[in-house]
């Protein structure tokens, strides 16, 4: 075990290391400031605890933003004397991978602080909590005069703290407190609810679609997310219904003002990789859609984005149906969840429920759940499965990573006749040149 001591303190190092020396059974390694630790850190990252003594000095942070940016799960105790205690305790958050204590106690109860933490990382390392926050862009703060739910602050790994209450007024000197900071957080369960109330404000001006095609996107994601987990939390209620019409409208004013290979190669943010695939979905379906003749009316664009929105939202039904063949129940079932759960959408277009039906079909009969075969494959279903073909092949991969010509190459081997190929060569000549 390695152990990393902060202090500008020769005494405090020397006891410290006696203490870490006792439990760890190796030396610690010294920084006598914030800024030489974050140094030994990028140099060694394998440390089993971390002890920060007061004072700290102005860098601190910026060995937190390490340990966050790069995913690094170090415990921390924080120590002062008991004059100083008081002062630790309120700006630093309880957490079971932190804790802070007065350097004047007893060794014996230091000790087993030091203890504590050690067997906390232990089992951290094995069994990995959940998702407990969902981060929101801080940017999207700026013009809202009030916000309805706990705002958090991410200091490193699982480690937040709440500074921000519902009942308080969003000024903008918190915002410039935390302007080094990319996101706030709220809980998990909140998250559906505070994110609509942000994105109400935000488009109650609709000027919004006059902004640019990042900031709007921001939206989109922020807006798909919280419709992502809502249904998951609390089925398609009325709040999920207004998400997806916001979702519809952002994403068809970005497609009239994106380049779709441009839009590929941007690294937006994405938390959720099947948030992304539905994302991408509908913005590849709308760049083949005007290419083919039948499906160059307007109204086709509403059916081919409602579609890829709602299209997987069967994968999050907590209904288990009891099948021998488990394979098969997944095949089956997650299409037909997805029909129940869509029904209850009033003067949702019929296009819509067929494409969904069939979006697993292959040409060669081999998809599911009737296994049809291209001839029996309804002609905007076609075109669906190719563009879900697609965005599945890039969905999981780095935007540096992605050979185009690859994906291509796939598609060519899958898609040979009917609407399957029309859609493959419309998709084709829009992407051309993109490697």
């Amino acid at each position: 075990m390695n152990g990393l001591i902060i202090s500008d303190s020769s005494p405090l190092q020397i006891r410290f290391s006696s203490l870490l020396r006792q439990i760890t059974k190796l030396s610690p390694d010294l920084a006598s400031s914030s800024r030489h630790a974050l140094d030994l850190v990028k140099a060694k990252t394998n440390y089993n605890i971390i002890v920060c003594i007061y004072p700290l000095d102005q860098h601190i942070q910026e060995l937190f933003d390490y340990l966050i940016t790069q995913n690094l799960s170090i415990p921390v105790l924080f120590t002062a004397n008991d004059n100083d205690i008081s002062l630790l305790h309120s700006i630093i958050p309880k957490s079971k991978n932190v804790s802070v204590i007065s350097y004047e106690k007893d060794e014996t109860i230091i000790i087993n602080i030091i203890n504590r933490l050690l067997r906390a990382q232990e089992k951290a390392a094995v069994d990995l909590p959940q998702l407990e926050y969902i981060k929101i862009n801080i940017d999207l703060f700026k013009n809202m005069p009030i916000a309805s739910h706990d705002l958090h602050i991410q200091y490193f790994d699982n480690f937040f703290q709440k500074i921000f209450y519902a009942f308080q007024p969003l000024n903008p000197s918190l915002l410039d407190k935390y302007s080094s900071y990319k996101y706030f957080y709220v809980e998990s369960h909140e998250f559906p609810s505070a994110s609509y109330h942000i994105l109400k404000d935000q488009l109650a001006h609709s000027t919004i679609f006059n902004e640019s095609v990042i900031w709007q996107t921001e939206l989109l994601i922020l807006a798909y997310n919280s419709l992502y987990l809502g249904i998951s939390q609390y089925g398609l209620n009325q709040r999920s219904m207004e998400l997806l019409e916001i979702c519809r409208q952002l994403i068809a004013n970005l497609a009239k003002h994106t380049n779709l290979a441009n839009f590929l190669k941007a690294d937006w943010d994405f938390e959720n990789t099947q948030v992304k695939c539905s994302f991408y979905l509908a913005f590849v379906s709308l760049n083949i859609i005007p290419h083919i003749s039948f499906t160059a009316d307007k109204k086709y664009q509403d059916i081919f984005i409602l579609t890829s929105l709602l299209h997987d939202i069967g994968l999050l039904s907590d209904k288990k149906i009891q099948t021998q063949n488990e394979d098969e129940q997944d095949d089956d079932q997650h299409p037909k969840d997805t029909l129940e759960i869509i029904s209850v959408i009033e003067d949702l277009p019929n296009e819509v429920e067929k494409i969904i039906s069939q979006h697993h079909e292959e040409s060669d009969g081999s998809g599911f759940p009737m296994h049809l075969k291209h001839n029996m494959i309804n002609p905007l279903a076609q075109i669906f499965i190719v563009a879900r073909r697609f965005t599945e092949s890039i969905c999981s991969l780095s935007k540096d990573s992605i050979d185009y010509n690859i994906v291509f190459e796939s598609l060519d081997n899958y898609f040979q006749q009917g609407y399957f190929k029309m859609a493959k060569e419309a998709l084709k000549s829009v992407l051309k040149g993109i490697n």
